[in-house]
């Protein structure tokens, strides 16, 4: 992971929040059933089949928005997924591995 944005500009909802993945390898990720998730139930967004990341290729998983450009990928929630104050996003593949955990404030 690469960032997070967590204070959304849409009021209550902050549909506009993002967490940004990249794949800094040198050969495409096929990231199929791979989870994202922020420790708690309700928050997890599982990719869908065919979903792969060509090596530089950066996508965002938003709150509640859906950005083409970006992948197209949001969790369809209308609550916020990320904390203000801080979290942490954790990335676990296929297998159940964690792959990637981007923290940001003060993450518990």
């Amino acid at each position: 992971m690469s960032n997070i944005r967590a204070k959304g500009e849409v009021k209550y909802t902050q549909a506009d929040e993002f967490v940004e993945i990249v794949n800094r390898g040198t050969a495409p990720a096929d990231i199929s059933g791979w989870i994202l998730y922020a420790d708690d139930p309700g928050q997890n967004f599982t990719f869908p089949p065919g979903t792969v990341l060509q090596p530089g290729q950066r996508i965002r998983i938003y709150t509640n928005e859906v950005h083409p450009e970006w992948g197209g990928f949001n969790y369809g929630s209308g609550r916020p997924i990320w904390n203000d104050k801080g979290d942490t996003a954790h990335l676990r593949d296929d297998a159940g591995t964690d792959v990637s955990d981007y923290s940001y404030g003060t993450a518990p």
